[in-house]
């Protein structure tokens, strides 16, 4: 069919559409995931760093202007920091900002200073869940495009096999059409074609019905033309025999029987041997003794008649 021919790898062409497709949705989430990541840890990378002289005054803040913080001798991290070398507080709240920091300082007696850096602590906002819109909104618009896509594909395939087995119907129907077409054209001639030699022997018939001083050789002759006549007929009702068993090969491939293929050639020689041994036909059968096979008599029977009729004629 066309429609097949044409759509030969329409299977193929679907799978590497929504492979593809599938595969930039997996790419367009990595790619957003790792912008996450590098948003959040620049969260987290966002370190405080302040400068503490030995007498607890902010030199320095990355953040803060330090002549408008306060003293931070008595900080705990400062104070530890100040007796061991380095200090630090797990979790406390800015009284700068308000946040909540971890805090960590080493100081540097050389330079009589304490360097502090604070990281900001998520703390119980740690244990609650993250809505990510653009996520959300992202996951959404693929999978609306993803179903768009697969509804279209899907329309496809089912239009394309929607119409190849309409068009294997029509094909079945037309096939259906011509055959009773050749049918009824061959019913209609094989009528026509008996009613001449029908009429050929009815002709000779009377002829000889009408004149009994008919000489012998001319009734013989007459006779003679009679047996061609009715040997075309039989002919002709063989064949018509022969397309009624056709039209139901159905039921006669499934109704086989066994049957010796030699024995139906020795009875279709037997049944035309009159006309050979006339026409002066010698016939050889070189064949094994049996061969048994599973088979339609009839048909095989009439195989060998319409060989044997070509070689008469």
């Amino acid at each position: 069919m066309d429609i097949i021919g044409r759509d030969r790898n329409f299977g193929l062409t679907l799978f590497f559409a929504i492979s593809v497709f599938f595969l930039a949705y997996v790419l367009v989430f990595a790619v957003y995931q790792a912008y996450r990541e590098r948003e959040y840890k620049k969260e987290l990378a966002g370190v405080r760093v302040t400068i503490i002289d030995t007498d607890g005054v902010v030199l320095m803040d990355t953040e803060k202007d330090p002549h408008t913080m306060p003293n931070h001798l008595q900080r705990h991290e400062v104070q530890q920091a100040l007796h061991e070398g380095y200090g630090f507080d797990i979790s406390r709240t800015s009284e700068t900002d308000g946040e909540r920091y971890f805090y960590s300082a080493t100081y540097f007696p050389e330079s009589g200073q304490i360097i502090r850096s604070a990281i900001p602590y998520p703390g119980e906002k740690a244990d609650a869940p993250i809505t990510n819109k653009g996520y959300i909104a992202l996951s959404v618009i693929i999978f609306l495009l993803l179903s768009a896509m697969l509804f279209f594909y899907t329309r496809r395939v089912g239009r394309h096999v929607d119409s190849t087995i309409e068009d294997y119907r029509q094909q079945v129907r037309t096939a259906e059409e011509e055959k009773m077409r050749i049918k009824h054209a061959l019913t209609q001639n094989t009528a026509h074609e008996l009613k001449t030699p029908l009429a050929s022997i009815n002709g000779y018939l009377e002829t000889l019905a009408a004149h009994p001083d008919l000489s012998l050789e001319q009734r013989q002759q007459f006779l003679g033309k009679c047996m061609s006549q009715a040997q075309r007929m039989t002919a002709l009702l063989s064949d018509m025999s022969t397309l009624t068993r056709l039209d139901n090969m159905q039921t006669a491939l499934t109704e086989k029987q066994a049957v010796d293929m030699v024995e139906i050639a020795r009875q279709a020689i037997e049944d035309v041997r009159p006309m050979l041994d006339q026409k002066q036909i010698a016939i050889a059968l070189d064949m094994p003794p049996k061969l048994p096979m599973q088979g339609d008599y009839n048909l095989l029977y009439t195989v060998y008649r319409n060989i044997l009729d070509m070689e008469r004629a």
